[in-house]
């Protein structure tokens, strides 16, 4: 088995996420599945750097974290929109990274 995980990006009600999500558990590959406009920034924590090697650092949601630099792939399938609390500065910049 391949420890190396999957990050799986999608809405919460996502039965075609589901599918792929159970056929990766059934192979016993790790998963990190999450939703970054429902996750960010409040649920979910990300602190990578990006050097000569590769990616390096974690991606944290809830009590799952996954080693960035062994990430195998990343399914991205219609994630909720980041919705920001006001129209200041920081959130539109909140906004426009999730995207």
């Amino acid at each position: 088995m391949d420890g190396r995980p999957v990050l799986v990006s999608t809405e919460v009600e996502d039965p075609t996420a589901d599918l792929v999500v159970a056929e990766l558990n059934r192979r016993r590959v790790p998963v990190l599945r999450f939703d970054p406009g429902r996750d960010f920034p409040t649920r979910a924590a990300l602190a990578a750097s990006l050097t000569a090697d590769g990616w390096s650092g974690s991606l944290t949601v809830g009590k799952r974290t996954a080693d960035l630099s062994g990430v195998r792939a990343l399914y991205h399938r219609r994630p909720s929109p980041y919705t920001p609390e006001s129209d200041g500065q920081a959130d539109r910049f909140a906004a426009q990274e999730n995207r």
